[in-house]
């Protein structure tokens, strides 16, 4: 047992070894890869700026003819969105013993057919992007 237990601490010795070296490593790759992550989010700032310029273009062109395909790939979705005030619908959820707490995933679920008060259904339109645009034939 005692060659075991020396078997064990050796072991433990050269894991503990080896994550020291994989941190020394891993924090020259960081410090290295450091520029070009800043490059990175730079690069996806400005593409989030031309997305809310694009954007409003984008949705009133949906909102004028419905068409929810456009130019590179962009495309627009129709997604049911729910407001309603938690105080008040928890306050009916109790009343009607429907609940102990409000779950709002469970709750969104069913909310438009149980007749819960301030619920409000609407639709929240959003626009998408493919992970490449397509440029060719558009411009």
């Amino acid at each position: 047992m005692k060659e075991n237990l020396l078997n064990i601490k050796t072991m433990q010795d050269a894991i503990a070894e080896t994550k020291k070296n994989i941190a020394i490593i891993k924090e020259k790759y960081e410090k290295e890869l450091q520029p070009l992550n800043e490059a990175v989010k730079t690069l996806e700032g400005k593409i989030e700026a031309e997305k809310q310029i694009i954007n409003p273009i984008i949705l009133k062109k949906f909102n004028e003819t419905k068409e929810k395909k456009y130019e590179g790939g962009i495309g627009v979705q129709e997604r049911k969105e729910l407001t309603y005030d938690e105080v008040k619908v928890f306050e009916w959820a109790l009343e009607k013993k429907m609940f102990l707490s409000l779950d709002k995933k469970s709750f969104e679920k069913v909310a438009e057919n149980i007749g819960a008060p301030t619920v409000k259904v609407g639709k929240k339109l959003l626009v998408t992007y493919p992970k490449e645009l397509k440029i060719e034939g558009w411009l």
